[in-house]
């Protein structure tokens, strides 16, 4: 462990002393900016210690709040315990309850095509919870969401780069963005995916990795099925469809939800371009276009299976 991790973490346990921590072990896997720590307590129970930098604390601390609200509004996720700052180090501090269990990439393969399914509707459940929550502070998202289209596109451009039927897909995007006027806007965890949900068994513990929070229209957060859910489970994929609706897909649904896979064609191929693997965002988007329809806005191919 560096020296200066080390002092940041003296620091912070100094501070949370109540806690008797015994143990801490480095939490490596993942994606996000924060350093990570298992706490071990000397009671058994475990917790997790999160170390953001100074210049994203206003984030961090609007990330915290919303996991309150979020707790009690009875999503299964993390208990958001303590928030503080280190202003010596140049970071805080997020001291949250640990979830125990597995990533549901590494579960969700080793289930039944049922218990696939079954946990598919039981995490929409939870996402139905999430998109309760409605921002403070009213916006123009219709605008904010297209002038970012905007920008995605002009990066795409800028870096030189163009991707399998572009064409059809900006085209479909100016067609059919109206029907974006009238959508709600609510909390988006803007990465509802199995490698952020915990399971214990054929049973979902919990949704972790709320640090990309978005607002906006809730279906927005589908787009990651085609994306992400299906190269794992699309029984999962499935069954987190038919559970949001509570069995009753509408066809509106399907509209917005084609819409919304267009609408991330630039940002996938700027993701590629920056992670340095667009030969496999580009295979992947190619697949994804020829089995959804951006034409009548039907259901794609991996639901209709």
């Amino acid at each position: 462990m560096m020296e200066i991790q080390r002092m940041i973490l003296e620091q912070a346990l100094a501070y949370l002393n109540k806690y008797k921590v015994e143990d801490i072990k480095p939490i490596l896997k993942g994606y996000s900016d924060d350093a990570k720590y298992l706490l071990g307590l000397v009671d058994g129970t475990s917790l997790l210690l999160k170390v953001s930098q100074l210049k994203d604390v206003q984030r961090k601390k609007e990330e915290f709040n919303y996991l309150r609200v979020h707790y009690d509004n009875g999503v299964k996720c993390s208990e958001p315990l303590e928030f503080f700052i280190l202003e010596e180090y140049n970071v805080c501090i997020s001291l949250l309850s640990f979830i125990e269990g597995k990533s549901g990439e590494d579960v969700l393969p080793l289930l039944s095509k049922e218990d696939q399914y079954s946990l598919g509707w039981k995490a929409s459940e939870e996402l139905r919870k999430i998109h309760k929550v409605e921002p403070l502070q009213t916006f123009d998202w219709y605008k904010k969401r297209w002038d970012k289209c905007l920008r995605k596109k002009k990066t795409v451009k800028e870096l030189g780069y163009t991707f399998y039927k572009q064409d059809v897909i900006e085209e479909y995007i100016e067609k059919n963005y109206e029907i974006l006027k009238d959508s709600p806007t609510r909390f988006q965890h803007d990465d509802f995916q199995p490698l952020n949900m915990i399971f214990n068994g054929n049973e979902l513990s919990g949704i972790i990795d709320f640090n990309r929070f978005d607002w906006g229209d809730p279906l927005e957060e589908f787009f990651k099925l085609p994306k992400y859910t299906n190269r794992i489970s699309v029984e999962f994929s499935k069954g987190q469809v038919d559970g949001y609706f509570a069995g009753f897909v509408p066809d509106y649904f399907w509209r917005k939800y084609n819409l919304f896979v267009a609408l991330n064609f630039h940002a996938s191929i700027i993701g590629g371009h920056e992670l340095n693997n667009l030969e496999m965002v580009i295979q992947r988007q190619k697949n994804i276009f020829d089995t959804h329809d951006f034409v009548t806005h039907g259901e794609p191919e991996w639901y209709k299976k």
